[in-house]
């Protein structure tokens, strides 16, 4: 016998009838999605891995989560990602049966009636897909000047109105989605790197905001740009949804202070900065870190000696994604 008790029994999937083709499966999902059946939506995804239309699956699943009425559910996209990778390292044949459980359960579950500010963002965000979307079919301008700092002005506004304005603009004026990517995960960790650590400031919204902006580099990969664009405003409803934290705004352009760590070279440094960490020295490892690589050391030897720290005390399983 199971020492947790007698295991829960699970059906055996099966596959749809024929005839069955791709575009009625679509259908079905969506529309099982918005009823909250994960159940029928596993077996529909089933059905597509056996009529043999792999590559249309992730990319459906990633446009299937980026709707409006998604907003606020930041790990769907995270998660997707993740079973992303899962599928890229093992192949379908592996890890199709958790892939179709886990992402139907994500796209499938059910959505109470959302509160003010979610319910309008959502009609707003309605309202203005119809002309991004027409931009993306249209084509982009070339090279178009992007105020960086401006458009962070705006998403940490705390008026989600003015925030989904910024984003629309952005979009329609065709600044490069990984540009637009790299300004939402560079917030995030400013965010993230000017909170206290002395008091519980909300540490698990702000590294869902990184992880979030950090997964749209997967969503561009695996479900194209059109869908990663609506996925920015996921990511400007996160922030918005976490004002209640009051981090002040500061542009990115803004340079880190430029002194140097004062040791005697690149491994005293880093030792210096995992030390700091292991004995929970928080007060003095966010300056290590700047003056460490102000000195011109190498992050990537820092970030993988910080992840070796952190797997030792198996404390942090979360950060480790972001």
């Amino acid at each position: 016998p199971h020492p947790g008790g007698r295991r829960s029994g699970r059906l055996e999937v099966v596959p749809l009838p024929s005839p069955v083709t791709w575009d009625r499966i679509a259908t079905w999902v969506r529309m099982f999605s918005r009823d909250g059946q994960a159940g029928r939506i596993e077996r529909c995804l089933f059905t597509a891995h056996r009529l043999g239309e792999e590559d249309r699956i992730l990319p459906f699943l990633f446009d299937c989560t980026v709707e409006p009425r998604w907003l606020g559910f930041a790990n769907n996209l995270i998660y997707l990602g993740y079973l992303s990778e899962i599928i890229d390292t093992f192949g379908w044949g592996k890890s199709s049966e958790l892939s179709f459980n886990l992402s139907a359960k994500l796209v499938g579950r059910r959505l109470g009636e959302p509160e003010r500010f979610r319910r309008d963002a959502v009609l707003l965000m309605g309202e203005m897909l119809p002309a991004i979307e027409a931009a993306a079919r249209n084509g982009m301008p070339a090279a178009p000047e992007y105020d960086e700092d401006a458009f962070v002005r705006a998403l940490v506004s705390v008026d989600i109105r003015k925030s989904f304005e910024a984003v629309r603009n952005v979009l329609e004026a065709g600044v490069d989605l990984h540009r637009v990517i790299t300004t939402l995960v560079l917030m995030a960790a400013d965010r993230m790197g000017r909170t206290p650590v002395n008091v519980d400031a909300g540490w698990e919204q702000l590294t869902t905001e990184l992880n979030l902006a950090a997964a749209l580099r997967t969503v561009v990969r695996k479900g194209g740009r059109q869908v990663a664009a609506k996925g920015v405003f996921h990511a400007a409803w996160q922030v918005f949804a976490n004002r209640w934290i009051n981090i002040p705004y500061r542009p990115l352009s803004e340079p880190p202070k430029a002194v140097a760590l004062d040791v005697a070279g690149e491994d005293s440094g880093m030792a210096l900065v995992v030390h700091s960490i292991k004995t929970l020295n928080y007060q003095e490892v966010g300056g290590q870190v700047v003056g460490y690589l102000n000195a011109g050391f190498s992050g990537e030897r820092l970030l993988q000696e910080m992840g070796r720290a952190i797997l030792w005390d198996d404390t942090s399983s979360r950060i480790l994604p972001a």
